[in-house]
């Protein structure tokens, strides 16, 4: 192949806008040329890493047959949790210092709600008599 050709299908290649056929070109020329320019030589390590990574192969991992003791010993496993945790008193609910922590809060919150409400009515006693004071002067004004 020319070089020119190949330049342009390098440049495609590195944007992004080759077409697969353009690709494989690009893979055989830099796999079965050897006098490559020197800018080149990157590439040619490029390209050949694709047949390398062709060529390798993995072996295959048997699967772990489960035993039947397994789930015997996640039976136990959980049952000792819930043993130790049952001891540690997590499950208790009956926690007395947190109920009068709460009754505590409960009576403050009674206090204020019982303030604002007394501010609340004697704003509205104020309107009332300001009503009165309405109804006096439109009277007098007719």
């Amino acid at each position: 192949m020319e070089t020119n050709k190949i330049e342009t299908l390098l440049k495609k290649y590195l944007e992004g806008e080759t077409t697969l056929k353009e690709e494989t070109l690009l893979k055989v020329y830099f796999s079965e040329t050897e006098n490559l320019p020197e800018e080149w030589k990157s590439y040619q390590q490029f390209f050949s890493f694709y047949q390398e990574a062709k060529n390798e192969s993995y072996p295959i991992q048997k699967k772990k047959t489960k035993t039947l003791l397994q789930p015997i010993l996640l039976v136990a496993a959980s049952l000792a949790i819930l043993f130790t945790m049952q001891l540690s008193g997590f499950f208790n609910s009956s926690n007395s210092y947190d109920q009068i922590e709460a009754e505590n809060v409960f009576k403050e919150f009674q206090v204020q709600m019982k303030s604002v409400s007394s501010h609340l009515n004697n704003g509205s006693q104020n309107l009332a008599y300001l009503a009165y004071w309405n109804t006096t002067a439109e009277k007098l004004i007719k």
